[in-house]
């Protein structure tokens, strides 16, 4: 991987903005350049986002030099490069590659991206009760989860999408009394009123 490709994805993993990661070192725009590698930082700024990335210098020199994620998270990373239900090839290979790993994985990730995977690809030809048949189990375990992280959030943000319009309302409504920080509320409360 490269360097930009290990920053997209360490601050996709904590679940940060550019704009957060660049606070008070850089600016955004440098950031989004790093990541599709137009651009590279000096080392001083480098060792500061790296820091601010939660992770060590000798760690990042790691995934630079060809450090392997598990297949389980490698999966997890993929899904959440998805922006939008247009990439059905790039879900359907996701998916097949999924269900490889539903038996071997005891992550719980993995069924729900099974799940949800199914039926975002088939949101245009299922009617509404199929799809909410796909995914309702995923929501059901997910509304137990007393503390959502990074994962949970994405994974409920695609089913905010499948739902029907009062569904979503209602684990949107969850969504926003359970998130403590605002600049996360705020985000996702974008999100829900795009959906509306």
């Amino acid at each position: 991987m490269n360097t930009g490709e290990i920053i997209h994805m360490l601050r996709k993993n904590k679940g940060m903005s550019q704009l957060e990661l660049a606070k008070n070192i850089t600016t955004r725009r440098s950031i989004g350049e790093v990541e599709h590698g137009y651009k590279d930082l000096p080392y001083t700024t480098m060792i500061k986002i790296i820091q601010r990335l939660g992770i060590s210098l000798s760690n990042f020199e790691e995934y630079r030099q060809g450090h392997q994620f598990s297949a389980d998270q490698a999966l997890i990373n993929e899904f959440e490069s998805i922006s939008d239900t247009s990439e059905v090839k790039k879900m359907k290979s996701i998916l097949k590659k999924a269900r490889q790993l539903e038996e071997k994985s005891t992550l719980r990730y993995i069924h729900y991206i099974i799940c949800v995977l199914d039926a975002l690809i088939h949101v245009d030809t299922y009617n509404c009760d199929q799809l909410t048949n796909l995914v309702k189990p995923v929501w059901n375990e997910l509304s137990t989860v007393s503390v959502w992280n990074h994962t949970d959030l994405f994974i409920i943000n695609n089913l905010l999408y499948i739902f029907d319009f009062q569904t979503a309302l209602r684990i949107g409504k969850k969504l926003l009394l359970n998130l403590t920080s605002m600049e996360i509320i705020m985000f996702y409360y974008k999100m829900l009123f795009i959906l509306i």
